[in-house]
């Protein structure tokens, strides 16, 4: 048995009545993008397509979320104003300075 196999079957035994998921993740908008980001996204993708597959009607949802802190700094902004992240600066803020540079 397939690794997801297992965690779906759990799914469905934990909810038996249930026959419809929504398999959900998000990527913070901050921090450098790296191939680790896609982890997430592949593994919710899969459980989503196998619980499909075993007859649910399951969807999946894939969101940015740019309401948290600053996983890391860009490099092109490290020492420009920006070192308490993004939250703390508030949009407005952010947008006029991409503007001006």
């Amino acid at each position: 048995m397939f690794w997801v196999d297992e965690v779906v079957n759990k799914i469905i035994d934990e909810y038996p009545g249930r026959e419809e998921f929504i398999v959900r993740d998000e990527k913070t908008l901050s921090g450098r993008v790296h191939i680790g980001s896609l982890r997430g996204v592949v593994i919710h993708g899969i459980i989503a397509q196998v619980l499909n597959e075993k007859g649910k009607k399951a969807r999946f949802l894939f969101e940015f979320n740019d309401y948290d802190p600053m996983d890391g700094m860009p490099k092109e902004l490290e020492g420009k104003g920006f070192d308490n992240g993004l939250a703390d600066v508030g949009l407005c803020s952010t947008l006029a300075f991409s503007n001006q540079h």
